[in-house]
């Protein structure tokens, strides 16, 4: 396995620039500014045309979203508003079917008083009746007793 090259062997020096490469170097430098600040200039109209152009869409972009968040929040009030309402009527409706069980189970405990006063009545009244028939069969065997 070969040796591990530290930091320093990777670098390489730098290469030496003969004089007469300077002279390129300041051409080249001369001819880039020049494209270099047309670039800028097409680059600045290409700019002033997208935010020519950009202007009226973000108008249009930001009425079309002032109108969607009057719209929603017309909409959300109105649905808060009818909740409000329902929840009103519901709590009415619960008060009144509340007030119609308790009627209702008073007139249940009525109408049960008055069957069971109905029942006792008319064992009373059967009971009396088994009572007058034992009597009337007790005289009626007293007086067979008495014809034999």
């Amino acid at each position: 396995m070969p040796p591990k090259r530290g930091p320093e062997s990777r670098r390489s020096a730098p290469a030496a620039v003969p004089a007469e490469m300077g002279s390129l170097d300041d051409d080249f430098t001369i001819e880039n500014d020049e494209y270099g600040a047309e670039r800028d200039r097409e680059r600045e109209q290409k700019m002033k045309i997208s935010t020519a152009v950009d202007l009226p869409v973000r108008t249009r972009i930001e009425v079309f979203l002032t109108n969607f968040q009057t719209h929603r929040k017309r909409v959300r009030d109105g649905f808060a508003t009818r909740l409000l309402a329902l929840t009103r009527k519901k709590a009415i409706l619960e008060q009144q079917i509340v007030q119609h069980v308790q009627e209702l189970a008073q007139a249940y405990e009525e109408v049960r008083e008055e069957f069971q006063a109905v029942v006792k009545g008319r064992s009373e009244d059967i009971q009396e009746a088994i009572n007058a028939l034992g009597e009337l069969q007790g005289t009626g065997n007293a007086n067979s007793d008495e014809q034999d």
